[in-house]
């Protein structure tokens, strides 16, 4: 099958196109490369920089004949979603609908799978695990985006028949996570243990996170375009572990050998304290199933960014 991946220059993206490939597919790359790296991208996949909301946008679709999409292009700072909610906006929300606009009304596209988030959707849970029904409460711009996203999706499905996949990450980590900005924490607290530089902890580092390593998350991308069915679906995509910010950095210590230089700041407003998902919808509709525990993906990554540091 073609398939586009948007954001294919990007952390997840990259993995995503890199998994695609290894099931035979043939892969086309959108990425304005404002966080991505075109180093990220396999030799021979052809990279488009461009935006979403570019009117030639339609143009690639024509051109490469475009079967299926994977989209991942989207601003996905929280943190920054906060002071600048607009650039959330245009980005998660005015680029999507162009995009939809194109797979919909142009080109009958087979499937779309459409990379969401989980913990800053869900907001702070009432109770944990947190599944798939359980109420959409986001308490940042960028939550409140990717919902807008998937309701946008919804609308698409109903009225012109678009197959979708909905994937809500649970917190990504592993390689190529070194962006030009807003480099994830877990990729931070590495480079720094490594470095001998202090890592700051927002609060007191009890908060948890549902970590899930991305090449599992890449591989559901690959099962999501492989459903036969012709729905609407939303699923968890999760380690499903809640772990806290302490036990995470006391894995890093452990596999970079080195003491973490620990400094706490206020915790930020908009965080939720807690995350974790299930992921038993996904294990029974996609069977897909995580295949890295967290003490094998932090040490994978630790050796990825010591490598590359050298």
């Amino acid at each position: 099958m073609k398939v586009l991946v948007t954001g294919g220059a990007g952390f997840i993206g990259s993995h995503v196109v890199d998994a695609l490939l290894r099931e035979g597919h043939k892969v086309v790359v959108l990425d304005n490369v404002s966080s991505g790296h075109e180093k990220n991208v396999r030799t021979g996949v052809k990279v488009y920089r461009m935006s979403l909301s570019d009117p030639k946008l339609e143009t690639i679709f024509k051109k490469e004949k475009i079967e299926a999409v994977c989209h991942l292009a989207a601003k996905t700072n929280m943190r920054e979603s906060l002071t600048d909610p607009f650039a959330d906006i245009e980005s998660n929300i005015v680029g999507l609908v162009h995009l939809l606009e194109v797979c919909t009304k142009k080109y009958k596209i087979k499937k779309f799978i459409f990379s969401s988030t989980g913990g800053a959707l869900y907001g702070d849970p009432e109770s944990v695990p947190v599944k798939e029904n359980a109420p959409t409460q986001p308490i940042s711009p960028y939550g409140i985006g990717k919902l807008a996203g998937e309701r946008y999706l919804y609308y698409y499905h109903k009225v012109h028949a678009l197959p979708v996949v909905i994937l809500r990450y649970s917190n990504v980590y592993g390689p190529r996570n070194e962006r030009k900005k807003h480099v994830g924490a877990v990729t931070v607290f590495i480079q720094n243990v490594l470095a001998g530089k202090p890592i700051t902890i927002n609060g007191d580092g009890t908060q948890t996170r549902d970590f899930v390593y991305v090449e599992d998350l890449a591989y559901a991308n690959v099962l999501a375009l492989k459903r036969a069915k012709k729905d609407y679906l939303v699923v968890n995509v999760s380690g499903s572990k809640e772990t806290s910010v302490n036990e995470m950095i006391r894995t890093i210590e452990k596999h970079a050998g080195k003491k973490a230089i620990v400094k706490h700041a206020p915790k930020i407003r908009g965080e939720i304290m807690r995350s974790h998902l299930s992921n038993a919808k996904a294990r029974k509709e996609l069977r897909w199933q995580p295949k890295f525990s967290i003490n094998e993906g932090i040490k994978k990554t630790v050796r990825y960014l010591a490598s590359i540091k050298k």
